[in-house]
């Protein structure tokens, strides 16, 4: 293949993925003619047009650009896509979106925010603090980080900000400066086969820092981790015994924000304000303010990325937020997650009624998992479970939303079919709703939303 910057024409299949539309937006700012494929028109995929990329949506050989020096694709495409068999077909150039980042990261110092967990928050927080220092680094986040209204973020320095996925081993391309792994709990098993490769993944993801480079470790995983790597955690109080170089210590809450104090490697920054909830974000702030101070960014700078940082969208994000009814969306798709959703809002509402719609994602996810699902989802008060969302898979036989159910023994848990959602939320007297998955889930949202106000206007 050509040098990435004497390659012209792009073309992206599956370009509305989040990670893919990054790239898009990557070469676009390049000035390569960028063009792609999507099944399903999104609001994402309607950015992209506005930014000057062509999107089309038929898998048809018609459409596709047959100039195309350099064809990148998502895993999540089937190998059956038309326009994919055609192109290797025909001898063109075709990389997967992982190998093209490796080409990418190659020209910059990576810092690589890996984990089953927390990496899209690190990430955009991580970037936000590069900003407020100046620093000034290209950033590919896995989510839309509100402060950007973006994922994607060009910068001018030779520092790139990159979350690192372990699916498909995408994580394993790349030799990061500076690295973090957030966490490692079973999942993509339908990949890994079991959890033990899981954690060698994650063991050869630390063992590819670069020399002199620096990995950090959420504490919990660092006996599972063998590196020179430092760890970063929660304590109740300053502790010179802590099992860590960098942690946050005096959590409260005052007015629907969180306050803390960092200890980072012996500097101390007190009485930080920060907009996201729960104590897994804290620990995701941690995380991030410590790979800042890594690159040598200020205490100051560090406190205003942190105080100024307002989230992800699909992260804990409010789509009604009044004293008789709350709802929010989040992208939460896996048992830990779940738990952090829920024990947030717990927190933040310890008064109130939480229901839970929850949208299983993959089969293989639901078998694996189904009894960490059931336990998780028994923390709400309500329980509504939707299909699941197959994603790049097919069914798998005796495997469906039922058998979480099933698993829970809760009075006020039931599956409920798509189409009969709206139905089932409107006969509902609901105080804290919570919408949950990472499939098409999020696509309720402007009738959800449409529903309670109307009721709201009806009293």
């Amino acid at each position: 293949m050509k040098a990435l910057k004497d390659i012209s024409n792009i073309h992206f299949i599956g370009i509305g993925g989040i990670g893919m539309s990054a790239l898009a937006r990557y070469f676009k700012k390049q000035q390569k003619n960028v063009a792609g494929y999507d099944k399903t028109k999104t609001d994402l995929t309607d950015e992209l047009v506005a930014e000057g990329i062509e999107v089309y949506f038929k898998d048809e050989v018609e459409q596709l650009d047959k100039a195309a020096e350099l064809v990148v694709y998502t895993p999540a495409v089937p190998d059956e896509n038309v326009i994919l068999s055609y192109y290797r077909d025909n001898d063109y150039i075709v990389y997967k979106r992982s190998e093209v980042l490796q080409k990418i990261a190659e020209n910059y110092k990576t810092i690589a925010i890996a984990g089953t967990h927390g990496k899209t928050t690190i990430t955009a927080l991580t970037s936000w603090i590069a900003q407020c220092a100046g620093l000034d680094a290209t950033a590919f986040i896995g989510g839309t980080c509100t402060n950007y209204n973006s994922n994607f973020v060009y910068g001018e320095s030779n520092y790139m900000i990159v979350e690192a996925d372990e699916y498909d081993h995408s994580f394993l391309k790349l030799q990061p400066h500076l690295a973090v792994i957030s966490a490692i709990d079973a999942d993509h098993l339908d990949i890994y086969k079991n959890y033990e490769n899981l954690i060698d993944a994650y063991q050869q993801f630390g063992d590819s820092i670069m020399p002199k480079g620096q990995l950090l470790v959420h504490h919990y995983v660092s006996n599972k981790i063998k590196n020179n790597s430092c760890a970063y955690k929660i304590e109740d109080e300053p502790n010179k015994k802590a099992a860590a170089q960098f942690y946050a210590y005096k959590l409260r809450v005052n007015n629907g924000k969180q306050l803390f104090n960092l200890f980072l490697d012996g500097d101390m920054i007190e009485d930080i304000e920060f907009n996201l909830p729960g104590k897994h974000n804290v620990e995701n702030a941690t995380a991030a303010a410590a790979l800042n101070y890594l690159t040598g960014a200020s205490l100051e700078a560090i406190r205003e990325g942190l105080t100024t940082f307002k989230g992800i969208k699909r992260r804990f994000e409010y789509i009604i937020n009044t004293p008789s009814l709350v709802v929010i969306d989040d992208y939460a798709h896996h048992p830990v997650e779940l738990d952090a959703l829920i024990s947030a809002s717990k927190t933040l509402y310890p008064n109130k009624k939480i229901t839970i719609v929850f949208q299983p994602h993959l089969y293989s996810r639901t078998q694996d998992l189904v009894h960490e699902f059931a336990k998780s989802l028994n923390m709400a008060d309500e329980v509504i479970v939707l299909n699941i969302y197959p994603a790049r898979e097919l069914p798998i036989a005796g495997v469906s939303s039922e058998m979480i159910v099933q698993k829970m023994h809760h009075s006020n848990a039931k599956v409920c079919a798509n189409e009969s959602l709206m139905e089932e939320l409107n006969n509902r007297s609901v105080d804290i709703l919570l919408i949950a998955g990472a499939g098409d889930i999020d696509q309720f949202i402007p009738s959800i939303k449409q529903l309670f106000q109307s009721k709201k206007a009806d009293l």
